[in-house]
């Protein structure tokens, strides 16, 4: 199973204020506190470690069937290893390792998570003017290979969105994101 997140650097800065008391607390572990306190560029460390979460919380959510219930306390950002563009690392949930890659410039951070280790996500980070689904929908029929019709997106019973043709879905993971001036997409071609 699959999850992403994508955050707007700058909308980040206007909508969240985490220098305020108690903020990084109620989101943050002791470690994951020291991390970002140590951090030369602060900000850029919280929406890292934040963006990993949602999207392991995705993937996990998904694994596991859940009714959507975030607690970013609960979860455990690690890093393995990072660059300039990019960190690799995995989010710890319940003593189960969700792995996560992120990307990040200076208007964003996108990250991927999976269950598995080694799956093989197509992800793709885009300017919010551009239609989210239509560009998941085409860019996976382009990779997945020929479908009887044009596959839909709907949501089940958990607000997880699928693949569907007519009624029946289709055992591809992906997952949605957006905020402020970007959106971005992860799927997987292994069927769950």
């Amino acid at each position: 199973m699959i999850g992403n997140d994508i955050v707007d650097l700058q909308l980040a800065k206007t909508q969240s204020n985490w220098r305020r008391r108690g903020y990084l607390q109620k989101i943050f572990t002791k470690e994951e506190r020291q991390q970002i306190l140590d951090s030369e560029n602060r900000d850029k460390m919280i929406w890292l470690f934040w963006s990993m979460k949602e999207a392991a919380y995705k993937a996990w959510q998904r694994k596991h069937n859940l009714a959507p219930k975030f607690n970013p306390c609960s979860l455990e950002c690690f890093l393995q290893s990072s660059n300039s563009k990019s960190t690799t690392g995995k989010v710890i949930i319940e003593e189960e390792s969700i792995f996560t890659k992120s990307f990040f410039n200076s208007n964003f951070i996108h990250s991927r998570a999976s269950c598995r280790e080694d799956e093989k996500i197509i992800w793709k980070s885009l300017s919010s003017k551009e239609d989210l689904r239509q560009s998941l929908l085409r860019e996976f029929v382009a990779t997945a290979g020929t479908f009887s019709k044009f596959p839909k997106l709907k949501k089940d019973r958990n607000f997880i969105p699928q693949f569907y043709i007519d009624d029946q879905a289709l055992s591809y993971n992906f997952s949605l994101s957006h905020h402020g001036s970007f959106s971005g997409f992860a799927f997987s071609l292994n069927n769950s």
